[in-house]
């Protein structure tokens, strides 16, 4: 997933980053509730990895971006899915 930075000053290369979302599902986009072009999100579980990248001839610092999830500003994370996590239930099947 592409993220933009709307800050005027950010170069052309640190506008837009990429994150990458493990998630078993493809996670969907909040309603845009803002009079602005750009949809705010949150990244849940959000990990940035610093690389050294020698493609461009001269190496340098890049990071690698990794999320768990995404969801709207200040909305509760959806269950990621993982094992041990979400609703458990007993041996006699109600759940707690």
């Amino acid at each position: 997933m592409s993220v933009l930075d709307a800050d005027p000053e950010a170069s052309k290369k640190q506008k837009t980053a990429s994150v990458k979302i493990a998630a078993s599902l493809v996670p969907v986009v909040p309603e845009n509730k803002t009079p602005f072009p750009f949809t705010p999100v949150e990244f849940v579980g959000l990990t940035a990895l610093p690389y050294v990248d020698e493609g461009s001839g001269r190496p340098q610092v890049a990071w690698s971006f990794r999320a768990e999830g995404m969801t709207a500003p200040g909305a509760a994370p959806a269950s990621s899915g993982k094992a041990g996590e979400g609703k458990s239930s007993t041996s006699d099947g109600s759940s707690s």
